[in-house]
């Protein structure tokens, strides 16, 4: 079933990371920004976790993450009632201590529906088994393209760099997978790492 407007998307402010030196884009800054999103769907918030988590020895050594996804729920006004009534799906990077509740995970693979209005397209480039979110309601169509690209100069231009992409063999794949989002002309796209949103022209 459709959604007749899009829900409410807020943008959570998920971490500050410090890029090492070594990493393609430490010569701008190496202060990057991680952005998680919570979507409240009329069946309960779906939350869009980008973020690296705490307490793995070597992203702990190698990024230092600030904030967490309980503190970025709570500043963007998400109550806790709200989320005890359930939500359809949650996203995490698939590494053993960024866990999920038993009951709550699912895996998920290829392109799916997980709740009205709201599906997972495979995005490969970042990594192999990336994946975004699209939201839909009649006429509008909102992406969540989380790490398909770094910039969104890259979104822009269609291009891979390597400030995204680290395995030459995925560079063509993350280009396609920047076109195939742009291809549902969606009305914005929002970025794990970049703070502006993309507007259709």
């Amino acid at each position: 079933m459709a959604l007749r407007v899009i829900p409410r998307i807020e943008r959570l402010h998920l971490s500050d990371l410090t890029l090492p030196e070594n990493h393609p884009e430490a010569h701008r800054s190496r202060k990057a920004v991680v952005f998680g999103f919570a979507i409240d769907h009329p069946n309960g918030v779906i939350v869009v976790d980008t973020g690296v988590g705490r307490g793995n020895a070597f992203i702990d050594a190698m990024y230092p993450p600030s904030v967490d996804l309980k503190d970025a729920l709570a500043a963007a006004g998400i109550e806790s009632a709200r989320r005890r009534r359930g939500r359809p799906g949650s996203l995490l990077h698939g590494f053993e201590w960024a866990s999920v509740p038993a009951d709550q995970l699912r895996t998920v693979r290829g392109d799916e529906s997980i709740a009205d209005g709201v599906r997972l397209l495979v995005t490969p480039g970042h990594t192999r088994g990336h994946q975004s979110v699209v939201v839909e309601a009649r006429d509008e169509v909102v992406v969540i393209a989380a790490q398909a690209v770094w910039d969104i100069s890259e979104f822009h231009d269609e291009e891979a760099t390597g400030a995204n992409v680290n395995a030459a063999d995925l560079r063509d794949a993350a280009v396609v997978s920047i076109r195939r989002l742009k291809s549902l002309d969606p009305t914005l796209a929002c970025f794990s790492h970049h703070p502006d949103v993309y507007r259709s022209p």
